[in-house]
């Protein structure tokens, strides 16, 4: 696991300039009401995209790193061709219908179709890269992966440069051919090039049974979770519009920087749970490490951006966007539980408990709903009418609840403390939140810097250093953890 582990994050670090790159680059290009259209248009599309998933990727995954069957390969790509065909029919057949004006509004079925092929795509992506972390070969994965995020940027900065007000349409028309390229050159080196006649064989009866057995139970949860998630974001553009839609979007691009780096690990992790047949201390320790240093390192990086939210609005995306700085603060904070919940899912999912997750994430999605009603619509009664401001209080306070009741199930089940848990959590939170504000006000209020970039440049500065002396203090293993990791290995 190591070498692997080591590997994604040599490989995150390398594509996370490019990856900040093209985030600025992005906005600028679309502005921002066409950058709000593009957010509302690929959220609602990966939504209809996770409810036909069902939990099959990772069964798929989980199943394929025990067993390593070529067939399940091609009995999975298969379905993904059936849910392509069946999607864009019933696109393509809700077009002039009262239906579709109110679930895509004024946008036209051309934006919506090339839109849909575009998320497809990145579902597709999504799989080959588990294909090749269950194959062992993260290494390559990773590398290839790189090669395209470089390959994306660029082909960003050409049309920021050379194109002068380009329609949307034809942006996302540009991008699918660069990930049709890239979908093709990652199965080309995967795979042995000649033709495989065994994609047209159906023998996977087998596999069929399996994918049942492990996703049925997750069907109600799958069709209420991503109803309520298609929800949320077409509840934000029927009150608030694109702009709105902007800002949340863009927040939640700058946020998930942080996804980036810090769950990098959890396909691996996902793996190596497959592994073992019953709880042991092994598991336990895998369990414990990947969760608490997951989450120690999404709270340093989201105190980072909550008290300096206005650069990094100003640096991704330029004074069009100033409008979501308040909207950043808050959702920069949801990574913390959104990996540490990814860490628990790949624990219920390998132990086979899908039922129980599934009855668990029913409870918080009905929950997500009405604080969603609560904190942004502007017509209903107890209604705080906060648009993008009000959906990222409902989410990241929805996704704290959820992940520790997941952690204390998840507890329960190895037989170990939960208290030790939210002991962390409180620990690290209110500790970068600390540094991080004192930082700020030393900075901006004592020493009274007035060029709003110098202070926060050196509030950033003053933070890391002083988030580096206490983690030695407070925890030395984690501490030694990351010096021997860069000082042992190699680029």
């Amino acid at each position: 696991m190591n070498r692997d582990y080591l590997s994604k994050i040599k490989t995150n670090f390398l594509r996370i300039p490019f990856s900040i790159l093209s985030n600025i680059i992005l906005p600028r290009l679309l502005g921002v009401n066409n950058y709000g259209v593009f957010e509302f248009l690929v959220s609602t599309n990966q939504k209809f995209l996770s409810f036909f998933d069902l939990g099959t990727l990772t069964a798929f995954y989980v199943e394929y790193s025990k067993k390593k069957e070529r067939g399940l390969i091609f009995f999975y790509i298969r379905y993904l061709l059936i849910i392509y065909i069946f999607l864009s029919i019933l696109i393509l057949g809700l077009y002039n219908s009262d239906i579709f004006a109110s679930i895509w509004f004024d946008n036209s079925i051309y934006l919506v179709l090339s839109s849909f092929n575009f998320t497809y795509l990145l579902y597709i992506i999504n799989f080959i890269i588990r294909v090749y972390d269950g194959s062992n070969k993260t290494k390559k994965g990773e590398s290839l992966r790189s090669f395209f995020v470089v390959l994306n940027f660029l082909v960003y900065l050409f049309l920021f440069l050379f194109s002068n007000n380009i329609e949307l349409f034809q942006f996302i028309l540009i991008i699918i051919f660069f990930q049709l390229i890239n979908i093709l050159l990652y199965i080309f080196i995967l795979f042995n090039p000649k033709f495989d006649i065994e994609i047209f064989k159906f023998n996977g009866f087998k596999y069929v049974n399996y994918m049942w057995n492990y996703c049925s139970p997750l069907i109600l949860y799958f069709f209420i979770s991503t109803s309520f998630g298609f929800f949320e974001r077409w509840f934000l553009q029927l009150n608030n519009g694109n702009i709105d839609q902007a800002y949340f979007g863009f927040s939640w691009k700058i946020s998930s920087i942080i996804i980036l780096i810090s769950g990098a690990f959890v396909p691996i992790f996902t793996r190596e749970l497959s592994r073992f047949k019953k709880v042991n201390i092994k598991l336990i320790d895998l369990y414990k490490k990947s969760y608490v240093n997951s989450y120690i390192f999404s709270a340093f990086c989201a105190s980072i951006i909550a008290f300096n939210s206005e650069i990094f609005v100003l640096f991704f995306g330029g004074n069009e966007f100033m409008g979501s700085s308040i909207v950043l603060s808050i959702l920069c904070f949801y990574p913390l539980h959104q990996i540490v919940g990814q860490v628990n899912g790949s624990l219920f999912y390998a132990s086979s408990r899908t039922k129980i997750y599934s009855v668990n994430g029913i409870f918080f999605s009905i929950l997500g709903f009405i604080l969603v009603f609560i904190l942004v619509d502007s017509k209903f009664l107890f209604s705080f009418s906060l648009g993008a401001k009000g959906l990222a209080v409902a989410i990241v306070l929805n996704q704290i609840i959820s992940t520790n009741s997941l952690t204390y199930l998840n507890c329960k089940y190895m037989k170990i403390s939960y208290l030790y848990f939210l002991k962390i959590q409180a620990l690290y939170f209110f500790v970068f939140f600390i540094i991080s504000f004192l930082c700020n006000v030393f900075i901006k209020n004592i020493i009274k810097i007035d060029d709003v970039l110098l202070s926060s440049l050196l509030s950033i500065l003053l933070y890391l250093v002083a988030s580096i002396l206490v983690i030695k203090l407070i925890n030395k293993d984690l501490f030694n953890s990351i010096r021997n990791v860069t000082k042992n290995y190699r680029y």
